[in-house]
């Protein structure tokens, strides 16, 4: 891992970056529905991609007619997203071998995710990397999503790393600018859920990669 031979600490996001877990959130619409029994219309994908989840949610009980309410729905996303994460959820490719490598190194990690602690917590005790980790911290824990450096100088905060040498790993495009414009070296990752912002990931990124395997060998 030469490319890497500078880091101190690694700010790791989860999904879509240590698990190949964002296509579930893509489609966690489409499966709630099937599991109510209704057929999602074929442009549904495309309405609710720029939505959070309560506003998906909200969505399918005003587009769909649901009897459920707000909190009603929330819940069945949870549930949904709960479910996978105990039994589907896995690793990008190399990201366990990437995760035990730089555990054998010493170099200190943690999780800065946008996914609440609970679901975090479960499928990482799954997948048996739970205790790789320093500790754990989401955007809901700081109130700011990834396009505010608030969760990533709160990682380097309780780090007590220098900057340079903390390095952050993630696939979400804005997420990799806003970290790099807060001063952070970044390693992007490709993920298909985010094909469309490859290019903005290479642009910003120190390192891009498509695979993990790709910096082990």
């Amino acid at each position: 891992m030469k490319r890497l031979e500078n880091i101190e600490f690694a700010i790791f996001d989860m999904d879509g970056t240590i698990l190949d877990s964002m296509w579930a959130w893509d489609t966690a619409a489409n499966r709630l529905l099937n599991e109510l029994g209704i057929t999602p219309r074929p442009e549904m994908r495309e309405d609710i991609r720029p939505m959070t989840v309560p506003q998906v949610a909200d969505y399918l009980i005003e587009n769909y007619g649901l009897p459920q309410s707000h909190e009603e729905m929330m819940q069945l996303f949870d549930d949904t997203m709960v479910n996978f994460y105990k039994n589907e959820a896995d690793f990008k490719e190399g990201a366990r071998e990437l995760l035990t490598a730089l555990n054998e190194r010493g170099v200190g990690m943690c999780i800065a995710t946008a996914t609440d602690r609970y679901m975090v917590e479960i499928v990482l005790k799954r997948l048996g990397i739970y205790d790789m980790f320093d500790f754990i911290i989401t955007c809901t824990e700081v109130g700011a999503s990834k396009a505010s450096p608030l969760i990533f100088e709160e990682c380097l905060k309780r780090a007590g790393s220098s900057r340079s040498k903390t390095w952050v790993f993630e696939d979400s495009a804005f997420a990799v600018t806003t970290a790099k414009k807060a001063g952070f070296p970044v390693l992007a990752l490709y993920d298909r859920s985010s094909e469309m912002f490859e290019d903005q990931k290479k642009r910003d990124a120190d390192i891009y990669l498509h695979s993990f395997n790709e910096i082990l060998t």
